[in-house]
């Protein structure tokens, strides 16, 4: 098995909040350099990846969702259909996650994967003296790829790449290896999406 789609989801801001560079508003898309992100992707992988500027109630119902939330998980989880709803903890990516808030949104949802600022922020700044980069997901996965684990929580962990490995390298090295292992890594109790 191999990646077949992977669908960045930007979120428009929802209600007063804006994303800002200097002085000027700006857009998730731009803000977090989506667009470069997805090219990045694609140089590692030969599925798919497409960008939607939407809400996460309209990701497709397959495919890995990269998904640039305006919103908590919950209020973006309620206003998907059950039919989506019961579809995306397999396949949801957090990007950007506030480090507060990331072990309670992979526990609660049982995700793959997810990413928090602070790397995305490393990644976004291309800070060259980064020697490897973090992702924050399922210790099973992170084992068989023979990832360096930093931090254990249930069965999540935090793993950092090979040295000099980009981000978006590493999260597809991370998702192909998710999906080799998918029917031994699926839960076998259905998380509560709200």
């Amino acid at each position: 098995m191999t990646i077949q789609a992977v669908i960045l989801v930007v979120e428009p801001p929802r209600g007063s909040s804006n994303l800002s560079i200097g002085h000027e508003a700006t857009s998730a898309r731009e803000f977090y350099e989506c667009d470069r992100f997805a090219e990045e992707l694609h140089q590692y992988t030969a599925a798919s990846v497409t960008l939607i500027e939407d809400f996460l109630s309209h990701a497709p119902l397959q495919g890995f969702v990269l998904l640039y939330a305006s919103a908590d998980l919950e209020t973006a989880f309620k206003e998907c259909t059950e039919e989506l709803r019961e579809t995306l903890p397999q396949r949801l990516v957090p990007m950007a996650v506030d480090r507060t808030q990331i072990w309670q949104q992979l526990e609660r949802y049982k995700l793959p994967v997810a990413i928090d600022y602070h790397q995305y922020f490393l990644w976004n700044r291309t800070v060259q003296s980064v020697s490897a980069c973090a992702l924050h997901g399922l210790q099973s996965v992170a084992e068989r790829m023979g990832a360096n684990i930093t931090r254990r929580r249930g069965q999540y962990c935090t793993l950092e790449s090979k040295p000099l490995e980009t981000l978006p390298a590493f999260l597809i090295r991370y998702l192909e290896e998710y999906i080799r292992m998918l029917p031994s890594v699926r839960s076998a109790d259905a998380p509560t999406l709200g």
